[in-house]
């Protein structure tokens, strides 16, 4: 019952940021229609993304739809442990498929020639997480 209510409240404060706004499916997913697959890269900026991005990718999935998400981890202070617990919160389990290690990628290349990264984002990396609905 403490966790209803604890959630009620952080759900109210979400709808506060979003202006009450819910998530709605996409435009190609009407009529029943859902997606196969996913796609998404570094579309969390903001508190309102945390929250949002979630809802819009539950609003688009069957039980069958993979979402593949390529995310900076790092980039924003928190928002990387917010975004995973707001997706397990409706309802998906995600595991990371792949983790940039390579220094030879065109960013890590850029990122080493100038260093103007290096004191901001110490332990900035890209990931890519897939989630699929439990």
């Amino acid at each position: 019952e403490e966790e209803e209510e604890e959630e009620d409240q952080e759900t109210k404060k979400s709808k506060e940021k979003t202006g009450g706004n819910e998530a709605e499916p996409l435009p190609g997913s009407h009529g029943g229609r859902h997606y196969d697959l996913i796609l998404g890269s570094d579309l969390v900026y903001n508190e309102v993304g945390v929250y949002m991005l979630p809802r819009v990718l539950r609003a688009n999935c069957q039980p069958h739809t993979r979402v593949l998400y390529c995310h900076t981890l790092g980039r924003f202070e928190m928002y990387d442990v917010d975004f995973l617990q707001e997706m397990e919160k409706v309802g998906f389990v995600g595991r990371e498929v792949w983790e940039s290690e390579d220094k030879n990628t065109l960013a890590a290349q850029a990122d080493e020639a100038e260093h103007r990264f290096e004191t901001v984002f110490p332990t900035m990396r890209m990931t890519v997480f897939e989630f699929v609905l439990r």
